[in-house]
């Protein structure tokens, strides 16, 4: 992974003094792993990356509608001729039902009171069949998912998917 140094930082006028980051966050990674993917699917498929805003540039709202995805995104179909909007979870298995039930709830509660045109549909990218299992399950504890605003995907299924949606 690489990042900025000192000299870069500067020449992008960056203000601040520039931060090393001695870690790579795993969770970042697969965040730029999805984008690369989404590009990648560009030359394969009839699918067109519009938009890709990740962590902060993809909050929405505040207060109890907060919402922090991981990534807001746009996918034109070039054969149909639509968009579709996108709020990306990309999930580690690593938070517990309780973290994933107040998100869900959050996106409910911003559905109904954000006033947006057009609300994306929230897309949890998991990494096996048994997380995919228990986020479905989470969606039908919560109250169902009759709307179809969530979806949940395997990591490696993730393009072809969004093609066909």
């Amino acid at each position: 992974m690489y990042q900025l140094g000192p000299s870069g930082w500067r020449l992008l006028g960056r203000p601040g003094k520039c931060r090393l980051h001695r870690a790579v966050s795993q969770h970042s990674l697969e965040i730029a792993d999805l984008y690369v993917a989404l590009r990648g699917c560009e030359a394969t498929t009839g699918i067109e990356l519009i938009r890709f805003d990740r962590e902060q540039a993809a909050w929405r709202g505040g207060g109890s509608t907060h919402l922090t995805p991981d990534a807001y995104v746009e996918i034109g179909n070039r054969v149909t001729r639509t968009k579709r909007l996108y709020f990306i979870e990309v999930d580690r298995a690593t938070e517990k039902a309780n973290k994933i039930t107040d998100k869900l709830v959050r996106y409910r509660r911003a559905y109904e009171r954000l006033g947006m045109d057009v609300f994306p549909h929230v897309l949890f990218i998991v990494p096996d069949k048994h997380r995919l299992e228990q986020i479905e399950s989470l969606f039908e504890e919560g109250g169902g998912n009759d709307s179809g605003m969530f979806i949940v995907k395997l990591n490696s299924e993730v393009g072809e998917s969004l093609e066909k949606m």
